[in-house]
């Protein structure tokens, strides 16, 4: 049934399950980082996630699925979603879940300025439109927690800087590359860097419920970061996958009410549907817009 999808079907299919993940992911994250230090959550997930991504290269491909066609293009892109992961752990540790999301679902209007710049694509008023709006929803959403801004807010976006060059290297790769390696790189990079200082601070203490987090959260990296990269690949526009990354929103708001007990401010719910309704708008417009130049 998958098979039978067009491209653009099986890229919106599978970036909504990618989505899905990086958001168990981060409200895993978040749990963890209020119990263990920030170095831990870092890699205990990853080692767990890189342990199962090595097992299917070598069931699938042997040593030799480890071969990158584009080893450069993979190692920067492992050290941009280092640096990203990075970021976002310790945003979470410090801001509302719902917060952080308003603010990483200014990626979208970040790719879109980025394909004028880089693919020299042309720029109209709906564009130009849907970044003012998109702005505002952000300005509304942290407004009234000017007097409680922390350095996590800055982690956010910085963080969501690095994911959105993450989405014109996958496409840069391109849907070529044997998929696992598009999570192994960034999983590898995360570990490498986390594993000198989580280290010392491994115990075999941790309590059974945070076991089964660590591990459930290993396993969501490893379907988010071989699903999206997946989609951004098949996708024949980047411009018409981004805006579904407002689908974390949601789990984002359910997450902030039914696991943090922190139900979403009105501000919250105005500001970040403002963004989603600018994100929906800029699907309808590139989608509208690519079917009226094909025909």
């Amino acid at each position: 049934m998958f098979t039978r999808l067009s491209p653009y079907g099986q890229a919106v299919i599978l970036a909504l399950s990618g989505y899905f993940l990086f958001s168990m992911a981060d409200v895993s994250a978040k749990i963890l980082s209020a119990r263990h230090p920030i170095v831990l959550c870092l890699f205990i997930p990853s080692l767990i996630a890189l342990i199962g991504m090595v097992a299917r290269i070598l069931i699938e491909r042997g040593l030799n699925g480890f071969k990158a066609k584009y080893l450069k293009l993979q190692l920067m892109r492992g050290a941009v979603i280092t640096a990203m992961v990075i970021l976002y752990v310790n945003s979470l540790r410090l801001i509302p879940i719902a917060d952080f999301y308003c603010i990483v679902f200014l990626s979208p209007f970040v790719v879109m300025a980025l394909s004028v710049l880089l693919y020299k694509e042309a720029i109209h008023w709906p564009r130009i439109l849907v970044l003012i709006l998109s702005f505002s929803g952000v300005v509304i959403t942290i407004g009234p927690h000017f007097n409680e801004l922390n350095i996590g807010y800055l982690f956010a976006c910085f963080g969501m800087l690095f994911g959105s060059l993450n989405i014109f290297l996958v496409r840069k790769i391109g849907s070529d590359e044997y998929s696992p390696l598009f999570g192994l790189f960034p999983i590898l990079g995360v570990l490498l860097t986390s594993a000198p200082f989580a280290i010392p601070h491994l115990t075999t203490d941790l309590p059974l419920t945070d076991i089964g987090i660590f591990i459930f959260y290993g396993v969501a990296l490893i379907g988010a970061h071989n699903f999206l990269p997946m989609a951004f690949a098949r996708t024949p526009s980047v411009s018409r996958l981004t805006p579904l990354h407002y689908s974390q929103m949601v789990w984002g708001i359910l997450a902030g009410i039914f696991i943090f007990d922190t139900p979403s401010e009105i501000n919250t719910f105005l500001g970040g549907g403002l963004i989603v309704a600018s994100g929906l708008w800029l699907f309808y417009y590139e989608t509208f817009s690519s079917k009226k130049t094909v025909s």
